[in-house]
C-alpha cells in the first residue's frame, strides 16, 4: 500500500515537472524567444538535468527493489531446503535407532484446522493398514512421541496426539534414570505449550531439565522413548502428588515426518 502510495505521488510530481516545463515553453514562444535562447538557458538547462536524474534514480531504485526481492525469495527457499534436509537426517538416525520395532516413516497430510482448538486433536499421515500401520501403535517424531494411531485405513491412518483432549491419549512415563518417578501425562497446556506429568509420588525428588520418557511398565509403548524435559514442578494442595509440567520434545504444532513402530514387543 506504501508503495503504491509512493508510485503515485512521484507521478504526480513528474506531470507537474513536465506542465511547468510547457508553460515556460509556451512563455518563451509567445514572447518571441527562440526555443534556442530556451533550452540554452543555464538554470532550465539544470532544471531540465535534475528532472532526467530524477526519472533515473527512480529507474535504478525500481531495480534495486526487484533485486532485493528476488535475493529475499531465494534466501527463503534455502533455509526451507535447509530445514528440510535437517529434519530427513533426523528422521533416518531415528530409524536407525529404534530398527528393533520395525519403524514405518511417513508423511503428515492432513490436520483438523477447520473447527477452532482442534489443532492439537489428531493428525492423518499417508500410511495405513497396508504398510502395516494398526490402531494402538505408538507414533513419534525424531525427536520424541508424538502418540498413537487411534484408526487405520488402507493407505491412511489418524493419530491422536499426546496433546489431544481425550483421555485415550494417557502416557505412562518416568522421569530418565528414575523409575520410581512414575507418572501419567494426562493432560496439555496450551497456553504455556506444555505436558502436564501428574501423579507423580509427593516424595520423589524431580528437577528442572530432567528427561520424560516413556515408562518399563506400560503397555502401549516401548520404554525409553524420549517425550520431554520438566520445565517446573508443582505438589497438590493435599501434599499428595506433584505435578510437573513438561516441554515435549516433538514440535506439536508443525510436523511434516513421524514414524510409526509398527511392533512394540
Amino acid at each position: 500500500m506504501k508503495q503504491l502510495i509512493y508510485n503515485k505521488r512521484f507521478f504526480v510530481l513528474i506531470i507537474s515537472i513536465a506542465l511547468l516545463g510547457s508553460l515556460l515553453g509556451y512563455y518563451f514562444l509567445r514572447n518571441n524567444d527562440s526555443l534556442g535562447d530556451f533550452y540554452q538557458n543555464s538554470s532550465l538547462n539544470a532544471f531540465l538535468s535534475n528532472v532526467e536524474e530524477l526519472f533515473q534514480v527512480h529507474r535504478e531504485n525500481e531495480i534495486i527493489k526487484e533485486k532485493l526481492a528476488s535475493s529475499e525469495q531465494i534466501s527463503a527457499n534455502v533455509k526451507l531446503v535447509e530445514k528440510e534436509n535437517r529434519e530427513l537426517s533426523n528422521l533416518n538416525q531415528a530409524l536407525q535407532d529404534y530398527e528393533q520395532f520395525k519403524p514405518e516413516a511417513s508423511t503428515v497430510i492432513g490436520r483438523n484446522d477447520r473447527i477452532e482448538g482442534k489443532w492439537y486433536e489428531s493428525i492423518i499421515i499417508n500410511k495405513g493398514s497396508n504398510d502395516g500401520i494398526k490402531e494402538g501403535l505408538p507414533v513419534m517424531t525424531a525427536e520424541g512421541l508424538v502418540g498413537r494411531v487411534s484408526n487405520a485405513e488402507e493407505n491412511i491412518a489418524q493419530v491422536r496426539l499426546l496433546t489431544s483432549a481425550e483421555r485415550t491419549s494417557l502416557v505412562s512415563t518416568n522421569i530418565k534414570g528414575k523409575e520410581e518417578a512414575f507418572g501419567l501425562i494426562q493432560d496439555f497446556d496450551k497456553e504455556n505449550q506444555a505436558l502436564l506429568l501428574q501423579k507423580l509420588k509427593n516424595n520423589v525428588d524431580i528437577t528442572t531439565g530432567e528427561e520424560v520418557v516413556t515408562s518399563p511398565s506400560s503397555e502401549v509403548f516401548p520404554p525409553g522413548i524420549p517425550i520431554g524435559e520438566v520445565m517446573e514442578v508443582e505438589s497438590d494442595p493435599y501434599g499428595l502428588t506433584k505435578t510437573a509440567r513438561v516441554k515435549p520434545k516433538a514440535n506439536f504444532y508443525d510436523m511434516e515426518f513421524v514414524i510409526v513402530l509398527t511392533e512394540t514387543e
